[in-house]
């Protein structure tokens, strides 16, 4: 009876051994499953902040761009007419002043922010 009831004992020793090792199995399946989709979440924020990133770059680049084009305008304009009135300080009035023309800005090309925003405002 006492190698019967070794059998016994032996026998769920074993089965709970191939249970244990059924369940490690599928820990370690599930775990790396788990990996995976973290990876994967991780890639997807970061190629999407990396688009959202780059997206407002350009938008803030090209508003930067039609303000630069504006404001060299202003300044080339503006240098003759502050040559103009220096001559005239100096004594010489034969220099004239020319009126320069109103700065164009395509308002329709302008970015939908805020700088875009501020530059209208600017012109109407």
């Amino acid at each position: 009876m006492g190698d019967a009831v070794l059998k016994e004992v032996n026998d769920v020793v074993e089965f709970a051994g191939n249970k244990a090792a059924s369940f490690r199995q599928i820990a370690e399946h599930d775990s790396a499953a788990a990996v995976r989709g973290i990876l994967i979440a991780l890639g997807l924020a970061l190629l999407g902040g990396t688009a959202a990133a780059l997206s407002i770059t350009v938008s803030v680049r090209r508003s930067l761009q039609e303000a630069c084009v504006a404001i060299q305008a202003l300044a080339e304009g503006g240098g003759e007419k502050v040559r103009a009135a220096e001559a005239i300080g100096a004594g010489d009035l034969s220099r004239e002043v020319g009126v320069s023309e109103p700065l164009k800005v395509d308002l329709h090309r302008l970015p939908d922010d805020e700088l875009g925003d501020l530059m209208q405002a600017l012109y109407n």
